[in-house]
């Protein structure tokens, strides 16, 4: 038999049993491209055994990827659902204990910036005058699987998030913030779960494309405002980060019109020209991390999952790889470009500056790289990868235009001074 927790499936009869019982039909009407994949795998069972997956499993695969025809959410709740039975050997191994979270207080030992006056010019701005911080984006802003142990699990771990996760002691952008800065700063995201109530100033939503940034800016700018009195609003100077694009490329490489550089524009743009009414605001756009090395990670079940979620980033066709590469490339330069066509128009009390430390990262081959991406899917970040990102996010903060670092593995927490600003392009 089956038992709902929220979204998480508990299977509580192996499948030759349920099987046996008669308690679910037999799955139909897959795909021929995963029947196929499923033939061509390492498994020993073929896609006529398969279980047909609840249909309130179908319902939130097709709420975490909203961009999946039905057919293709059917197939993969399906492949979800039946896990075990395809691949025990990947079920064994998803339900290892997942990588620590690293802990905040052991990996900074920095000292409290000195508190002042804050100055009216973005110019000038330093990290202990930031009194809230928010974001827009995508799974990866909401820390989507971050500690799930397989896909029946998927949960949103928000209080994990590299740009915005608030929960006690984990390195993230916001703690460091905190840590070193105000105490006070407000709007970091916390907790497990996608409830208005734990997302406070994250407004990222798992499943985003570009075309959804103008929705999701909008309702930044209102949470702050409902969060906010008018005087810190208009007074209190705020960070913004957006990071958007990954499922766009999952697509570009077959559904290019929808998708294109072109069509990034105009909605980053559009999404822009919304937080630039932010006053006193500092908006930080983070360049794509290249998402084809995601396609060496996952084992293969997972594989022909991720093959139908993002066929762009986990296929094999070296042509549609070169492609998507292309268009990652492509997007990042769209986001320079953008940033400096916002600093050119908008006035001193707001800026826009590119935090380039996912340009060129790698991760490490094997497991070595394995520890950096959740084990439900190989494909977000695992605890210890939004550790790391939320380093290299606060360190480019810190660190002037045209010396901005690169991440890589051994990236550590950088202290400031209080000689140091967050620096823009407009700064002083």
């Amino acid at each position: 038999m089956l038992m709902t927790v929220g979204k998480t499936w508990l299977v509580l009869c192996v499948a030759v049993a349920v099987v046996a019982c008669g308690v679910l039909p037999v799955a139909s009407g897959l795909p021929d491209s995963v029947v196929d994949a499923l033939a061509r795998a390492p498994f020993h069972v073929d896609a006529e055994s398969l279980l047909s997956p609840p249909g309130e499993l179908v319902m939130d695969v097709h709420n975490e990827y909203p961009w999946l025809n039905a057919e293709e959410a059917e197939a993969v709740a399906s492949l979800m659902f039946n896990r075990k039975l395809l691949a025990p050997e990947e079920e064994e191994a998803a339900v290892a204990p997942t990588e620590a979270m690293p802990s905040l207080s052991a990996a900074i030992n920095c000292p409290r910036l000195t508190p002042r006056a804050p100055p009216a010019d973005v110019g000038s701005v330093k990290p202990v005058d930031i009194v809230a911080m928010g974001a827009i984006g995508d799974s990866y802003t909401t820390a989507s699987n971050a500690k799930s142990s397989n896909w029946l699990n998927m949960k949103w771990y928000p209080g994990l998030s590299w740009a915005m996760g608030a929960d006690a002691d984990t390195v993230t952008a916001f703690n460091i913030m905190r840590a070193v800065a105000r105490p006070d700063v407000a709007g970091g995201s916390i907790g497990v779960g996608d409830a208005s109530s734990n997302m406070f100033n994250n407004r990222a939503v798992g499943g985003a494309i570009v075309q959804d940034m103008v929705a999701q800016a909008n309702e930044l700018v209102a949470t702050f405002k409902s969060s906010m009195n008018t005087t810190q609003y208009v007074n209190g100077w705020k960070t913004v980060n957006v990071f958007i694009g990954g499922n766009n490329l999952c697509k570009v490489c077959d559904s290019y019109s929808s998708n294109s550089p072109p069509v990034y524009e105009d909605n980053l743009r559009a999404a822009l020209n919304v937080l630039a009414t932010i006053p006193r605001s500092i908006v930080s756009v983070v360049p794509i991390l290249d998402g084809t090395q995601l396609r060496h990670f996952p084992g293969p079940l997972n594989k022909i999952a991720l093959g139908i979620v993002c066929p762009c980033f986990a296929g094999t066709n070296s042509d549609k790889i070169a492609a998507t590469q292309k268009a990652i490339n492509e997007y990042n330069d769209i986001m320079a470009s953008l940033v400096d066509e916002f600093n050119a128009k908008t006035g001193a009390d707001q800026a826009f500056v590119i935090q380039p430390f996912l340009v060129g990262f790698e991760l490490p081959s094997g497991n070595a790289g394995k520890a950096y991406l959740c084990t439900a899917d190989s494909f977000h970040p695992s605890p210890l990868g939004h550790a790391l990102f939320g380093t290299g996010l606060w360190n480019n903060m810190i660190e002037p235009v045209g010396a901005k670092s690169r991440l890589s593995t051994s990236t550590t927490i950088k202290c400031p001074t209080d000689a140091d600003f967050i620096y823009t392009p407009k700064s002083t």
